[in-house]
Formats: structure tokens, sequence, C-alpha cells
């Protein structure tokens, strides 16, 4: 009885999981190899949907053509540059030191990385953009219906400063919501410290603590 009683407690060991979900490691692993893996998802996406969008060409002049191949090849660089950010950003994530406090820190990391997803990828795409409204005539005027600019010189100086407002505004917008997280963080980490600072300079009261917890 007793043996089939050991093999059952060993069978139903759950000492490891329980020590790696304590830590954070294994939330922290899994979750970084996640958005690894979305970071490959979101390229193969972009690439299946890049190669339809030439159709676009056939509304397009000569010099629309010329406009319009820079932005798609242009485009190609820009999407791995923004898939890069999120790919390291994901290795940080499954780096992170072990916590009591594993998620926030996360989500942090993972504000960041959208802000500086869009700051690459429209910092890169600005001059095509601009090259774009220049040489694509009428089609390319709806394409960016938002510009409120008729004159095609102009638009295209809007656009390409635009891009650039846009993507600076999203790293800011991001960041503070990172940053916010992680004050949000670090207050809890400050008590926690507290709570066992005071638990290390009065040890007895620490068994009352816990009676009164119950």
């Amino acid at each position: 009885m007793a043996s089939a009683l050991d093999v059952f407690l060993k069978a139903t060991n759950l000492d490891a999981i329980l020590k790696a979900l304590s830590s954070g490691a294994l939330v922290r692993k899994t979750l970084g190899t996640f958005f690894q893996v979305a970071a490959v998802v979101l390229g193969l996406f972009l690439l299946v949907k890049w190669f339809p969008a030439w159709g676009f060409m056939r509304a397009l002049g000569f010099f629309g053509w010329i406009g319009y191949a820079i932005w798609q090849l242009v485009f190609l660089y820009a999407a791995f540059l923004a898939v890069k950010v999120l790919f390291i950003r994901a290795g940080e994530v499954k780096s992170l030191p072990d916590s009591d406090y594993v998620v926030m820190p996360i989500v942090a990391i993972l504000f960041k990385a959208l802000g500086e997803m869009a700051f690459v990828a429209l910092g890169v795409m600005s001059v095509p953009a601009m090259i774009l409204r220049w040489l694509g005539g009428e089609p390319v005027r709806f394409m960016f219906q938002q510009v409120p600019i008729q004159n095609a010189f102009l638009a295209g100086i809007f656009l390409l400063a635009g891009f650039w407002v846009l993507g600076f505004f999203a790293v800011v917008a991001t960041r503070l919501s990172a940053e916010w997280t992680l004050a949000i963080f670090s207050i809890a980490n400050d008590v926690n410290r507290l709570r066992r600072h005071a638990v290390d300079e009065n040890p007895d009261a620490q068994p009352a603590e816990s009676g009164a917890a119950e």
C-alpha cells in the first residue's frame, strides 16, 4: 500500500511546475516564444498581402508605376524591420529576471515594442509615400484621401512629415502606457520589500500576522 502511494505521489508531483510558475520562468518563456512566433506569422501575413498589392499598378500611369514600385520595395524593408523589433523585444521577455511580478514587465515591453514598430515602419515609409504622392496622380490622391491638401507637391511633403509625426506620437503614447505599467509594478514591488523588511526586523510578528490572515 505504501509503495502504491509513493508511486501515486511521484506521478502527481507538481513541485517543478509550481516552482516554474512561482518564479515566472514558464510564463516568460511561453509568452516570449508566442510573441516571436507571432512576429514570424505577421511577417508571412504581410508578405502574402504584398504580392496582390502589385495589382494597384493597373490604375497608374508610367510615373505612377515608378512611384508605386518604390513604395512596394521599401515596404518589404519596413515590414522586415518592424517584425524584427517585435522579435527582439520578445527575446527580452524571455530573458527577464525572476520576480514576484511577472506580467506587468511583459506588458510594458509589449507596449514599447508596438510604438517602436510603428515608428520604424512609418519612418521608413515616409519617403516612398512622398514620392508616390508626387508621381501617382489621381488614384494615389484617393489612396491618401485623408491628406487635406490638393496640390501633389505639398501633399507629398505633408505625408513625409506626417508619417514621422505619427510614428513619434506612437512612441510617446506607448512609452507612456509602458511607464504607467512599470510605475504600478514599482509601487507594488516597493510595498512588497517594505513588508519583507518589516517581517525581518520583527520576526515575532510573522506568526501573528499569519494567524490574523487566516
